[in-house]
């Protein structure tokens, strides 16, 4: 099982709150996403086909990377966005 395999089952099983934000970019760009950095702590992910879900009509959803947790770890929500994302686009 690679280290992306391995980081979405953690997500799918409850653990999102120490997720780091490099490692959570891999993931999404592994399933297709394209990730960019917006200002210093924020980072942008888009798929073109996740324009067809309701929870995301365009396209797209930031993650916020400076958090209580420190910085470099992604937001708890925005690691849940993540997750619905990637089943989104597993299921086309």
């Amino acid at each position: 099982m690679s280290k992306d395999q391995k980081l979405l089952q953690r997500i799918r099983q409850g653990s999102t709150c120490d997720v780091p934000c490099r490692d959570l970019a891999r993931l999404l760009e592994s399933f297709g996403f394209t990730v960019r950095t917006d200002r210093n702590n924020h980072m942008i992910a888009y798929h073109p086909r996740l324009k067809e879900c309701p929870h995301f009509p365009t396209g797209t959803f930031g993650v916020n990377c400076h958090t209580k947790q420190g910085p470099g770890i992604a937001h708890v929500a925005a690691v849940k966005d993540a997750a619905r994302a990637i089943s989104f686009i597993e299921c086309l």
